[in-house]
C-alpha cells in the first residue's frame, strides 16, 4: 500500500489480529510503499498523518497479490 501525497510523513496500519505497522518518511521526505507479507484476514485500519498536524489530501493505493 502507498500514500501518494506531498505532505504526509507517517503511515500506521492496524490489522485485524491487533498488529501495528509503521512507515515513516524515506529519502527526500517521500513515503515509501509499505508491504505486508501476511496481514491476516479482516479489515485494515490505516492512519496517514503529518508531523505538524496540518491537513492535506492523500490518495491511497492498495495492491493485493494472491498466492
Amino acid at each position: 500500500m502507498s500514500a501518494d501525497t506531498g505532505c504526509a510523513r507517517d503511515m500506521l496500519v492496524h490489522t485485524a489480529d491487533g498488529s501495528w505497522y509503521y512507515r515513516g518518511p524515506g529519502l527526500n521526505g517521500f513515503m515509501p510503499p509499505m508491504m505486508l507479507s501476511n496481514p491476516g484476514t479482516g479489515a485494515l485500519k490505516v492512519w496517514v498523518g503529518t508531523q505538524d498536524n496540518r491537513s492535506c489530501r492523500v490518495r491511497m493505493e492498495f495492491l493485493t497479490l494472491l498466492r
